[in-house]
């Protein structure tokens, strides 16, 4: 899976988080895997999106469930 795939992939889940919580969080959960095995690879910037979409789908998922 390319980084554009997997950032429009989370941003498209914290679009509708609202309606579909589960998937939110298991995009989540395979977006962190992703960034854990290729961060090392990655532009700089390509990492700052992606934690900055984490951090607003960390916020939903503990908004919704109270983590």
């Amino acid at each position: 899976m390319s980084y554009q795939n997997v950032y429009d992939r989370l941003l498209q889940a914290i679009n509708q988080g609202y309606h579909e919580q589960q998937k939110l969080v298991e995009v989540t959960d395979s977006t962190f895997a992703y960034l854990t095995e290729y961060e090392e690879t990655m532009a700089e910037d390509q990492i700052l999106s992606l934690r900055i979409l984490l951090a607003e789908a960390e916020t939903q998922i503990g908004r919704y469930f109270g983590m």
